[in-house]
């Protein structure tokens, strides 16, 4: 939970408080590298991606080759599965293997073809790490990041409140989406949510299985759901000017809507 104390004159707080409160805040969660190792300096990779010259995209391919190498080569490989199932029918039974890890940087060294290929020579600087707790950590390049993740589609759902009563104006949901749409990420629109129920904001927040549902029906890969209240809290009075003073309080939580996973908190 974010706690600050906003100024205002009148009681419209939620509309009136200053945008930059809210930009810091959503700026900080999102940075906030949880792993214990985030300060660990980055390992560098030499490594070779090879793609086939008639795939739509050869050299992004080549690239992500190159960055499964070095991700696997720095911090290692788990085996994992994963197994869906609905009425009892298997729908999904997938084995995987992931690394936990991250490209920081990089720097193409050499591109050529060779037969049908197209080969890629990178230098890779990998953190060990998950990435979805370290997308917008400083000094990486999100926009990059964002497209070798598959460019995953996100709705922002905010319940707020002013003094226990539900506010007309979305002021924080308004400024976290535009904080993801100047990173270049995709948030879908009012007229993609607009026929979402108080109730289903409600339950999203707290609720892992909620978000998937929902955000499988907008189709959306994550969800961030938040809270704001404002509450009274003092007013100070300087000659004829009366100045009021409002207590904000903002969570946030994001969930991957494909499996549940709790992304931040």
């Amino acid at each position: 939970m974010i706690q600050g104390e906003a100024l205002e004159s009148s009681r419209s707080v939620c509309a009136r408080t200053p945008r930059i409160l809210y930009a810091l805040v959503v700026l900080l969660l999102l940075s906030l590298c949880l792993s214990s190792k985030r300060c660990v300096a980055s390992q560098i990779q030499l490594v070779t991606g090879t793609a086939s010259l008639s795939s739509s995209s050869p050299k992004k391919e080549a690239l992500h080759a190159a960055f499964r190498t070095a991700i696997e080569k720095a911090v290692g490989v788990q085996v994992i599965s994963e197994t869906e199932v609905e009425n009892t029918v298997v729908l999904r039974d997938k084995i995987y293997a992931y690394a936990e890890g991250f490209v920081e940087k990089w720097e193409v060294l050499n591109e050529r073809t060779d037969n049908e290929l197209f080969v890629l020579e990178v230098k890779a600087w990998v953190k060990e790490g998950r990435l979805n707790k370290a997308l917008f950590l400083n000094g990486i390049d999100v926009q990059k990041v964002y497209d070798w993740v598959g460019n995953p589609r996100i709705v922002v759902i905010v319940q707020e409140y002013i003094d226990g009563e539900p506010s007309q104006i979305s002021i924080a949901q308004t400024e976290i989406e535009e904080i993801f749409k100047n990173k270049g990420v995709t948030v879908l629109g009012a007229e993609q949510i607009e026929n979402i129920k108080k109730r289903d904001a409600e339950l999203v927040f707290d609720s892992p299985e909620q978000a998937k549902i929902l955000g499988n029906r907008l189709g959306a890969e994550i969800v961030v759901a938040g809270k704001c209240l404002s509450n009274f809290s003092r007013e100070v009075k300087i000659g004829d000017y009366t100045q009021h003073f409002y207590s904000t309080y903002l969570q946030i939580k994001a969930y991957n809507t494909s499996t549940g996973e709790i992304l931040l908190s």
